[in-house]
């Protein structure tokens, strides 16, 4: 469970939208600390279509994926962390997503949408 302010995020519940998208292959979503909030922030993890091969089109992808979970979540729920693109969603021998590996994940293309005092900025 993500704890953003006081808030409960489900991350399987923002999983179940991301993977309905027909761009992703595979999708996990964990948390990252924010620096000037002090809370967790949920975060997306994300193996994109092989049809994304150079950083302009990953990017727009990034950003379109992250605007459309926006949409159809609560406030709360949104992405504020980002999408993150990975080669691979950790797991271990039976599947389950490894949240607590998605730290070393923050070093790829990320989506550029941030946020101002809960609000979205685009």
């Amino acid at each position: 469970m993500i704890k953003y302010n006081a808030f409960q995020v489900s991350p399987t519940e923002l999983e179940y939208y991301l993977i309905r998208d027909e761009t992703l292959i595979d999708v996990g979503v964990g948390a990252i600390i924010g620096d000037e909030e002090g809370t967790e922030l949920p975060t997306a993890y994300v193996v994109l279509d092989l049809k994304f091969s150079d950083k302009e089109s990953k990017l727009k992808a990034l950003n379109q994926i992250h605007f459309c979970l926006d949409e159809q979540v609560s406030g709360y729920k949104r992405l504020r962390g980002g999408v993150w693109e990975v080669t691979q969603v950790p797991r271990n021998a039976t599947g389950k997503v490894l949240r607590k590996k998605f730290q070393d994940f923050t070093t790829g293309l990320r989506s550029n949408k941030t946020y101002k005092k809960g609000l979205p900025k685009i």
